[in-house]
C-alpha cells in the first residue's frame, strides 16, 4: 500500500506533492521508491501502532469494539506522522535525501506532504484494524514488558535529532523552491518540534506503561 501511494505521488503529485528520492540511489527500488522506504514505514509503523494502543488502553487487543477499530488507526497515524514532521525538513533541505520540486512553506516541505503521509499511514492502519476485527482469533495476548521496547526505540529516534543541532556546522542551504535557510536555524527548529511532538508522545506512553506496571489507575 505504501509503495503504491509513494509511486503514485512521484508520478502524479498526489497525495504528497511533487518530489523524487535522491537517497539510496544504489539500492533496489520498487518502481521509483527505494526499498528501504518500505522497511522504515514498517518499523516505525509498528512502534507507532504499539504506542497508540498503549495510550488507548491496549486498543489493539480489543478490536472487537468498533470504537477501537476507528480510534486506534487515527491515533497511531498521528503518532507516526509526528516522526515525519520532525525528520522531513532536515532530510529534504539539509541532506537532500528527497527533493520537493516546488519547495514548501515548512523549511522547504509542503503541507501536502504531511496530509499525504497521514492518509497513507491511516489507510494501512485502518486496513490492519479491520482485518483483526474480522479475524479476532489472530489477536494474541502479550507480556506487559513487550510494550516498552517500541516506546524506547521511538524515544531514541526522537532524541537522535538533537545531535545534529549540538554538533552541526553553520551556513546556509537553498531548497528547491529557491529559498535560503540558515542550517542551524533549521536544526534548532527540528529540535523544538521534536520536543513537543515525538518526545511528548513518548513521555505519555512511558508514564502510562509505568503506571500500569505499578498497578496504578490509568
Amino acid at each position: 500500500m505504501t509503495f503504491a501511494l509513494e509511486n503514485l505521488g512521484i508520478a502524479t503529485g498526489f497525495p504528497f506533492g511533487r518530489y523524487h528520492f535522491e537517497v539510496a540511489a544504489g539500492l533496489p527500488h520498487i518502481g521509483a521508491v527505494p526499498i528501504v522506504v518500505g522497511l522504515l514505514y514498517f518499523a516505525m509503523g509498528y512502534f507507532s501502532w504499539m504506542i497508540a494502543s498503549l495510550l488507548l488502553d491496549d486498543a489493539d487487543l480489543h478490536l472487537d469494539r468498533l470504537l477501537n477499530v476507528v480510534a486506534l488507526p487515527l491515533v497511531a497515524a498521528f503518532v507516526m506522522v509526528q516522526w515525519d514532521v520532525v525528520m522531513d525538513p532536515p532530510n529534504a533541505t539539509l541532506y537532500h535525501a528527497w527533493i520537493w520540486h516546488e519547495g514548501g512553506g515548512y523549511f522547504g516541505v509542503p503541507l501536502s506532504n504531511y496530509a499525504g503521509w497521514y492518509l497513507t499511514v491511516w489507510l494501512f492502519y485502518q486496513t490492519f484494524a479491520l482485518v483483526l476485527h474480522l479475524r479476532p482469533r489472530w489477536v494474541q495476548p502479550r507480556r506487559h514488558a513487550s510494550s516498552l521496547l517500541p516506546i524506547l526505540i521511538y524515544l531514541a529516534v526522537a532524541l537522535s535529532y538533537a545531535m545534529p543541532y549540538l554538533t552541526g556546522q553553520s551556513g546556509d542551504v537553498i531548497e528547491a523552491g529557491g529559498r535560503s535557510w540558515r542550517a542551524q536555524d533549521l536544526r534548532e527548529t527540528t529540535v523544538v518540534v521534536m520536543l513537543f511532538t515525538m518526545l511528548f508522545t513518548a513521555m505519555l506512553a512511558l508514564l502510562r506503561w509505568v503506571a500500569r506496571r505499578g498497578g496504578a489507575t490509568p
